[in-house]
């Protein structure tokens, strides 16, 4: 009884296209609702998209790209978006072995019901080496 009642539309889509044998180009969209999990939480609607490229660079190596947008809208009031960008690249062994090399940033900016702003900037450089049976 202290939250209104919410509904609205959910969707989830992806569109891919190969312009060549080696690329492909995926463009991903997503609408949902995601309810309280405790007394005093809001719910949120939240929506998010983003364009992904990857491409084979020669046959052992692969590199990839990408760009997304998201925004939470919260029931009791106030916001929060923001866009990331990423870029990879992996490096085959063999079958059970890689290396992967990447990038991200995110920005996250947010204000709250009573119209205060935040907002932070996340750098995130991993260098992985996967191992396989």
């Amino acid at each position: 009884p202290g939250y209104r009642p919410h509904d609205g539309a959910i969707a989830e889509a992806e569109l891919a296209w190969n312009p060549t044998g080696l690329t492909t180009l995926r463009l991903l969209g997503t609408r949902s609702m995601e309810d309280a999990a405790q007394a005093g939480v809001a719910g949120y609607t939240y929506s998010s998209g983003k364009l992904a490229w990857d491409h084979e660079l020669r046959r052992d190596v692969l590199a990839n790209a990408s760009i997304g947008w998201r925004q939470a809208e919260y029931l009791q009031g106030g916001t929060q978006s923001g866009e990331t960008a990423g870029l990879g690249l992996t490096w085959l062994f063999n079958r059970s072995a890689r290396i992967s090399a990447t990038y991200d940033w995110a920005g996250v900016h947010g204000s709250g019901p009573s119209g205060t702003a935040t907002g932070y900037n996340r750098d995130l450089a991993l260098v992985m080496l996967r191992l396989g049976l």
